[in-house]
């Protein structure tokens, strides 16, 4: 069973073709040209494939098709953000594609853990956040999704409101295991993009 301590990822409901697509229709393609670098990646697993950290100067992102669910996509990058502005305000807000933003930060050396789940598309959108600051918050808005445990927000202590299991368990309720092997193995060509300096 995968274990995950610090993970940010964005799964969306559309194929690859159509990720891809947005993509591409974001960057004009003298940008896509000379400013990224499209590689086909081979790989048994993308687990842990990026190890997301802030102060990166190049930006890659993985687009694959899960072996679990094909018909989906994962946009996976280098970024600790999992470069979430750009899915919402660009490929999803032009597209409406059913989308979910998860991330996870919990461990012994990160001190300000946070748990963060947003589903955008379908007309509407969904926050939920709970992480410590100089205090432990709890942050919510929308309509709550069907399979969300809404009396667990209810507790007294902030930071026991949401985790990684819970969100672990909403991301298996909305489609997408990350627990299982075949969730980071890709079915056909996984495609990253990589952030290059313009040519002179």
């Amino acid at each position: 069973m995968k274990s995950f301590d610090h993970l940010t990822i964005i799964c969306i409901k559309a194929t690859q073709k159509q990720v891809l697509e947005g993509f591409a229709n974001e960057f004009s393609s003298k940008e896509l040209q000379y400013q990224w670098r499209k590689n086909i990646i081979v790989r048994d697993s993308f687990y842990h494939y990026y190890e997301q950290k802030t102060g990166y100067n190049t930006i890659k992102c993985l687009i694959y098709s899960p072996k679990c669910k094909p018909d989906t996509t994962v946009f996976y990058t280098n970024l600790d953000d999992g470069w979430n502005h750009f899915v919402e305000h660009y490929l999803i807000k032009h597209n409406n594609w059913d989308s979910y933003y998860f991330s996870f930060a919990d461990a012994p050396n990160i001190l300000l853990p946070s748990f963060q789940m947003f589903n955008y598309g379908n007309g509407g959108h969904r926050y939920l956040l709970c992480q410590k600051e100089a205090k432990w918050i709890f942050y919510q808005e929308g309509n709550p999704l069907p399979f969300e445990d809404i009396e667990r927000y209810k507790q007294r202590l902030i930071k026991k409101r949401v985790d990684t299991q819970l969100l672990l368990k909403y991301m298996r309720m909305a489609g997408w295991d990350l627990e299982s092997d075949d969730f980071w193995i890709a079915e056909g060509d996984a495609i990253e993009y990589e952030q290059i300096k313009e040519f002179k």
